[in-house]
């Protein structure tokens, strides 16, 4: 009534299986990974909008030019993290972590 079924064929069954699960357990984790950056750069986005912001109100806030500057070199926007150094240095020009971050964004 039932052939048997060869073991070849079992054992690439079981092995197609078990390599179907270990790429769905990969694309969770990877699925998860890309969540976490989005969650992180939403959130630094919401950082770099806060900062704004505050210097609008306060364009005179050495650390927060300071602190944008650092908000914007984290999502890897140098030319705009230049920018909010070089408003640092107006205000502070001889500032050591002003002139440190200076050098590390030409770096």
């Amino acid at each position: 009534m039932f052939k048997k079924i060869p073991k070849k064929f079992i054992f690439s069954l079981i092995f197609y299986l078990s390599s179907m699960l270990l790429v769905t357990i990969e694309n969770k984790k990877q699925e998860q990974k890309i969540l976490g950056l989005q969650t992180q750069l939403k959130a630094d986005q919401q950082t770099i909008a806060a900062w704004e912001q505050i210097l609008e109100e306060r364009p005179d806030y050495r650390d927060g030019w300071i602190q944008l500057a650092a908000a914007y070199y984290k999502i890897g926007d140098k030319q705009k993290a230049k920018e909010a150094l070089q408003k640092a240095k107006l205000i502070d020009p001889d500032n050591e972590i002003i002139l440190n971050f200076e050098k590390f964004l030409d770096y």
